[in-house]
């Protein structure tokens, strides 16, 4: 049983206003921070078990425990669910029974690093989720939001279905605004109706009474 979790607290009650210069700022260009050698061991490891690139490959974003890249993957059989958190202590809760999981594949890395050696390869994703990220609700933590993040240029860049969930409205909203600035094609915020969770955080949430939000764009590929 989980605890009771309260909702999102923030005195920004709206997209923030910075949010387009941010956009502005980082739209067209590539994210220069130096890459660590972890991070490149574990792209090498993940680069190897494809099947001459020619899998679908689904990227499960701060994974977590990896309940939702099970999740993912008992529902696209087809497919190599990429299953990436950067926390040692939560990837080794994962689930890693290749019995009922033979098609996931869990990668200890840096979101922001994983995101710009894929792009430096030139994968091409055939889904992306990003399951209730960090929302660094406090107005002076903008920056650290993944839409307001430079390196968000690389996810647009991957291409694919891009999924991201949020308990958060602001978020959401935000979140839609940088889709349609970066692809210029419409992108809505819905609500979510639960009925079965498919990670922690969605099951902690719901179970809450949270509103949930789902934002999702299908991301050109060059």
């Amino acid at each position: 049983m989980f605890n009771l979790s309260a909702p999102v607290a923030s005195s920004q009650q709206l997209p923030h206003k910075n949010l387009p210069r941010k956009l502005s700022l980082y739209m067209g260009t590539n994210y220069r921070n130096s890459i660590p050698k972890y991070a490149r061991d574990e792209f090498k490891r993940f680069t190897r078990v494809l099947d001459n690139n020619n899998t679908k490959i689904i990227l499960d974003s701060g994974c977590g425990t990896g309940e939702s890249s099970i999740h993912l993957a008992k529902i696209n059989p087809h497919c190599l669910v990429v299953a990436v958190d950067k926390s040692a202590k939560r990837m080794r809760r994962c689930n890693t029974d290749t019995a009922d999981s033979g098609n996931v594949m869990y990668v200890r890395c840096d979101l922001i690093h994983f995101w710009r050696l894929l792009q430096r390869a030139q994968f091409r994703l055939y889904k992306h989720y990003l399951l209730y990220p960090n929302p660094w609700p406090k107005p002076g933590h903008l920056q650290r939001r993944w839409h307001a993040h430079p390196v968000f240029p690389a996810v647009i860049d991957l291409g694919g279905e891009l999924v991201m969930r949020t308990n958060w409205s602001v978020y959401a909203q935000e979140f839609a605004f940088a889709l349609r600035s970066y692809i210029k094609t419409p992108v809505t915020v819905t609500e979510l109706k639960i009925e079965n969770a498919i990670s922690a955080f969605e099951k902690k949430y719901s179970g809450s009474g949270h509103i949930l939000y789902q934002v999702k764009a299908n991301l050109p590929h060059d």
